[in-house]
């Protein structure tokens, strides 16, 4: 996966721009906010990783991926 790819090499704000056009793309795929959540965890921006899991647990409100690290920025 890109995104994988690219948050291995630390190339974040490009993984972010990738999984931006995904979600645009397929705006009902919850994993994509996932990955996206945690790329802004990785740079410290816990408000906007919460903005983040909440559209992931508004397609998928049993997702408990996106409920644990919901927790973590609360």
């Amino acid at each position: 996966n890109l995104v994988i790819q690219l948050t291995s090499a630390k190339k974040l704000d490009l993984a972010m721009d990738v999984l931006g056009l995904n979600i645009h793309a397929y705006p009902q795929y919850a994993d994509s906010y996932l990955r996206l959540a945690r790329i802004y965890l990785q740079k410290g921006d816990d408000v906007s990783a919460k903005a983040t899991l909440l559209n992931a647990l508004s397609i998928e409100p049993d997702n408990v991926e996106a409920i644990e690290l919901l927790k973590m920025v609360q």
